[in-house]
């Protein structure tokens, strides 16, 4: 009895926190938006091709002062990303086209050095090089996660962002605790994924 009372508050436990972590999440969810770099293809010129990319990208100081948030990417944007994006490519001596766009995408849970973000919905600047069809890399563009952080940690640049101490709490490998959350996260959020793939 005492056994089956134990596994009874540990399920409750960790549906409550299951909940908890769940609406921090969809919270983090609003609050991010991914960087999304797709190569032309597999070859191992073309992957290179795609880190250049992404490195003038995250390393431009125009768009990463601008606090691109979802509610300040715009057209102009998306321009100045695919001419970054243009040049980087004519400069390594690819004719490749390159086109930005912005979409609200499911991504896998990911993990960077020094966080991880649970699997789940997010708006995402999305940069196909040529074909689009190689291997891809994803990142955080806001709050710039992934971007040179310039002395500071990956939680002070997520708190200068706004985001909350919940938020961050998520993202930060910190113990059992943080472990427990986030699994818990991550499983609803594939829960969902697969029950919105039934709709489709």
């Amino acid at each position: 009895m005492k056994k089956e009372r134990l596994i009874l508050i540990f399920m409750l436990l960790f549906w409550l926190t299951s909940l908890v972590a769940y609406s921090t999440a969809n919270n983090l969810q609003d609050s991010i938006t991914r960087l999304h770099i797709l190569a032309n293809s597999d070859s191992y010129e073309d992957q290179m091709l795609k880190i250049k990319v992404r490195d003038a990208i995250i390393s431009n100081t125009d768009i990463l002062e601008g606090g691109y948030s979802k509610d300040k990417i715009d057209d102009a944007l998306l321009e100045k990303i695919e001419d970054i994006a243009r040049e980087t490519i004519e400069n390594e001596g690819f004719t490749y086209e390159a086109k930005a766009s912005f979409t609200n995408m499911y991504f896998d849970t990911r993990t960077y050095d020094g966080f991880a973000i649970p699997a789940g919905y997010y708006d995402a600047v999305r940069v196909e090089i040529g074909e689009g069809k190689g291997e891809n890399w994803w990142c955080v563009l806001f709050p710039p996660l992934c971007a040179p952080l310039a002395g500071k940690t990956v939680s002070d640049v997520a708190r200068d962002a706004g985001l909350t101490e919940n938020d961050v709490g998520i993202i930060m490998k910190d113990g059992e605790i943080y472990a427990l959350r986030f699994r818990s996260v991550e499983l609803l959020g594939k829960i969902k994924h697969l029950f919105d793939n039934q709709l489709h």
